[in-house]
């Protein structure tokens, strides 16, 4: 994490690096990171949790349209 100097404080994504806020602090990181494509292929835990999440979500979805 780097902080930011100068005049101008950016927020958002530029070559590589992400400019952002904390705790009314202008900070900047390098971007990327996350999941891959093929590590979400690979990965079984995260297949699981990923289709508990879709079942969730799915079951919410007909308790807020029953609501209304």
């Amino acid at each position: 994490m780097a902080r930011q100097k100068g005049i101008v404080k950016l927020d958002g994504t530029l070559g590589g690096l992400n400019f952002y806020t904390r705790i009314g602090e202008p900070l900047a990181r390098a971007s990327g990171g996350g999941f891959t494509t093929d590590s979400m292929k690979r990965s079984v835990l995260m297949r699981g949790n990923t289709s508990e999440m879709g079942l969730a979500s799915t079951a919410n979805k007909v308790f807020i349209c029953a609501r209304h």
